[in-house]
């Protein structure tokens, strides 16, 4: 077989992530490819909702104006979001290559790799979940934590008018909880049975499209359990890290990394590739990264719902 480069195996990891790191799709924001450094801002492009003009009957000046109400540009508005994490991932290139004829293990090191990846973005955006930024809690222990309290949290974010496209994330223990109530065990939450991805996902339960188990769910310091919101409630984005390699080629100076950048036309996700030989080892390596940065509060403030055990 072949050796493995480095853009196959970064497209590897591009097409493992779409499986790996399904949370991403639960916020809002976007990909760029654009290079920046940490503490520099990146460009989301956030949809938005229309809303209807209602004209009343012989108001026949209004019937005429078919300029009012929103343009499809107003629909996708630009949100500048500062980068402030990089997400890496380090693979060796020298035991990929020796372990390219065995299929199956290669496929669990680029799901590993992509879950890696998925998990630091999400990390970084729970960490920001917090009282400063979300107003509105549902405070109950874990062992009393059930449908009745999921049916709460609706009824205060019905009543705040947050929007319909809503997701929860929830810790282990909150899933276990959830999955031992009688109420819920009697209904067809799950979708499907919990077969070789062992973590929880409720389906369409009690308005909320999907209430997912998270294992390293944050408590961050505020015995935080769990996390309800719309999808416009964070705002994140992803871009490439600048490097100097371009700077040292126009210098004259020999490269001592290559750099590889691709990008998922489905989803429009970019990664950089960074490939090396280990001076001391001289393993050769690969570090996969992108930079990741999110906003929260202020008038995003009432679109979450915390969830915290006191």
């Amino acid at each position: 077989m072949a050796t493995l480069t480095q853009t196959i195996i970064l497209q590897k990891v591009i097409q493992a992530l779409r499986v790996e790191a399904p949370f991403l799709n639960y916020f809002a924001g976007g990909f760029t490819n654009q290079r920046l450094r940490l503490g520099q801002n990146a460009i989301a492009h956030i949809v938005g909702s229309p809303t209807a003009d209602i004209i009343d009957m012989g108001d026949a000046a209004s019937t005429r104006n078919l300029q009012g109400g929103d343009q499809t540009n107003t629909l996708l508005t630009d949100v500048e979001i500062m980068v402030n994490k990089e997400v890496r991932v380090r693979l060796s290139l020298s035991r990929i290559n020796a372990l390219q004829d065995d299929k199956l293990a290669l496929a669990e090191i680029f799901s590993n790799a992509a879950a890696a990846v998925g998990k630091g973005v999400v990390d970084n955006i729970l960490s920001m979940v917090l009282a400063a930024e979300f107003t509105n809690k549902t405070t109950e222990s874990i062992a009393n934590t059930d449908l009745d309290t999921i049916s709460d949290m609706r009824e205060a974010m019905n009543l705040r008018g947050v929007g319909a496209m809503r997701y929860g994330l929830i810790n282990s223990s909150v899933a276990t909880s959830l999955s031992k109530d009688p109420q819920i065990k009697g209904r067809d939450y799950h979708g499907k049975l919990v077969e070789e991805n062992p973590y929880v996902n409720f389906e369409n339960m009690e308005g909320f499209r999907r209430i997912s188990e998270y294992p390293n769910f944050p408590a961050n310091g505020e015995n935080l359990s769990g996390f309800f919101f719309d999808k416009s409630a964070i705002q994140y984005v992803t871009a490439i890290p600048d490097n100097s390699g371009d700077l040292a080629q126009e210098l004259g100076i020999p490269r001592v990394l290559k750099y590889d950048v691709l990008q998922d036309l489905a989803t429009g996700l970019s990664l950089q590739s960074v490939m090396g030989q280990d001076q001391n080892t001289e393993e050769i390596f690969m570090v996969i990264r992108l930079l990741t940065g999110a906003k929260v509060g202020d008038e995003l403030d009432g679109h979450g719902q915390r969830l915290a055990s006191a």
